[in-house]
């Protein structure tokens, strides 16, 4: 009930009327907070992150990589796409378009994606990527990446970059 959006009130009062035993809204949020810890809702962002890299690694669809320092093992980039992404792209490869957000996370990672246009005109995400900083080399390792997870990519007829995106020619 909890994953369909009701409330801890909904809840209590679904089960006040199901079992007939007096709850207290207490009880309910305990449970709730309990399944939380459970299923993992409660983790740091790193180690949400560990999680989900390590899925798509071990599922077959899906590509990951990640660009790290072999010193000091800190993260350049890290890119990841989804099977449907794939999919998506491989339907409408004609063209791209690359956004890139800053300052949208507490980690100072840059977000740099890849966007086709649906069979509707509206952008659907097909690649994403979190780059430390916008230098050239994160920018090359996450171009290769989309190109070497999409047979499609030599179907691109035209790239459209938002005014950010200065480092126009790692895509060629």
């Amino acid at each position: 009930m909890r994953e369909a959006g009701a409330s801890a009130k909904g809840i209590l009062k679904y089960l006040r009327e199901k079992t007939g035993k007096t709850m207290d809204l207490r009880d309910v949020r305990n449970l709730l907070a309990s399944l939380k810890r459970e299923s993992g809702e409660g983790k740091t962002d790193e180690s949400r992150a560990v999680e989900l890299l390590r899925e798509f690694y071990d599922s077959e669809g899906p590509s990951a990589a990640i660009s790290a320092d072999d010193s000091s093992g800190l993260v350049h980039a890290v890119c990841f796409q989804t099977a449907s992404h794939k999919r998506l792209f491989k339907a409408f490869p004609e063209v791209v378009l690359i956004d890139t957000a800053h300052g949208t996370n507490k980690n100072c990672y840059k977000h740099f994606s890849f966007l086709v246009n649906d069979v509707f005109g509206k952008g659907q995400y097909v690649h994403h990527a979190l780059v430390k900083s916008k230098t050239k080399d994160n920018l090359w390792f996450c171009v290769n990446e989309f190109k070497q997870s999409n047979p499609a990519w030599s179907k691109i007829q035209v790239v459209v970059t938002d005014k950010d995106f200065k480092e126009k020619d790692v895509l060629a």
